[in-house]
């Protein structure tokens, strides 16, 4: 909302950032005012928005010294000045903070505005309840899309080409196809194993898709932490800690079904002890993986959206692979 008070727009911030997403215009009032001054200010400037929701109050340089709540402003008496309504305990974030940051704030302290403030303590504008909307809806569908390894779209949709939805999706599928040959390579490698123990290849789908699975739902439980600020990247060891925890309790529970599977289905106790071990360090691996890959890629300044579910897999298939084999060569002495 445009006031005499508010400064001059600077040239677009860069995107992502707060303020690429905020409100230029805002309601704003002097720490001398009177109440009755002060609406007076945001019904002659003022016009219908969100940001109105919250009343700035700003000095002679226009930094920001409160965010009062309009209808607290609406309540008081007239005569009384806007200083003897403050409490100076107010929240605002940078203009140069990432988004999501904005999204959390406001979360965290039920704010429907938050006002944005420069490096100065400036008021630069305000994000409303609508702009948090927008940008969580937008964060949500681009972190869905960089789980299913697609580059994020620009438009919708039903507003991309199919050339464009083939750009998104045949980088990601071409990499994760080449990644595939290291389960490959590691079938060939124990060809000789396989061939003497046919039986255990029935096994390698069973076991494959419980590591991909849990490490992809250990994966989805850690960023959305870390998304919502649940999570911060100092709390990396606890996580390990839980999940290694979490990997032994699922590992044993898993394996006890598939060593039942193969003593009732297949290969009798010997198989299923093997099918047993190997099913336990697969999914101990795939949950630690899960839970760390988030955080490396944090601190690598990749997005963590990205240890989605064909990521995760991919590592964990190869991995899991080395382990049966190993386990099972080392148990038949093949």
């Amino acid at each position: 909302m445009p006031t005499e008070d508010n400064p001059k727009i600077g040239p677009p911030a860069p995107a992502g950032t707060v303020g690429s997403r905020m409100e230029p215009g805002y309601a704003a009032v002097r720490v001398g005012w009177t109440v009755a001054e002060s609406l007076e200010h945001i019904r002659k400037f003022g016009v219908p928005s969100e940001s109105l929701d919250v009343v700035c109050v700003l000095d002679e340089n226009r930094r920001l010294l409160d965010a009062l709540p309009l209808s607290e402003v609406v309540l008081a008496d007239p005569a009384k000045k806007i200083e003897d309504l403050m409490d100076r305990e107010y929240v605002s974030i940078g203009v140069a903070e990432d988004q999501e940051k904005a999204i959390r704030k406001m979360r965290q302290h039920r704010l429907s505005a938050l006002p944005v403030v420069d490096s100065s303590g400036v008021l630069v504008g305000v994000v409303t309840a609508g702009d948090a909307f927008r940008i969580a809806e937008e964060e949500t569908t681009e972190d869905f899309h960089k789980k299913a390894a697609i580059t994020p779209l620009e438009k919708g949709y039903n507003e991309s080409s199919v050339w464009t939805l083939y750009r998104k999706r045949i980088v990601w599928l071409s990499l994760l196809g080449v990644a595939g040959f290291l389960s490959a390579g590691v079938i060939a490698a124990f060809e000789e194993t396989i061939a003497a123990m046919v039986i255990l290849a029935s096994f390698i789908p069973v076991l494959i898709d419980s590591g991909g699975n849990t490490g992809a739902q250990s994966a989805t439980l850690v960023i959305r932490a870390l998304a919502v600020g649940d999570l911060n990247l100092k709390q990396w060891l606890k996580v390990i800690r839980r999940e290694l925890v979490m990997g032994v309790i699922l590992g044993l529970s898993l394996g006890a079904v598939l060593f039942l599977m193969g003593v009732l289905w297949r290969g009798g106790p010997h198989v299923g002890l093997v099918v047993f071990m190997a099913m336990t360090c697969i999914v101990l691996l795939a949950n630690l993986v899960g839970g760390l890959l988030p955080f490396i890629l944090i601190r690598l300044k990749l997005d963590p959206a990205v240890a989605g579910s064909p990521v995760i897999t991919t590592i964990v298939d190869a991995s899991g692979l080395l382990i049966f084999f190993l386990i099972a060569r080392w148990y038949f002495r093949i």
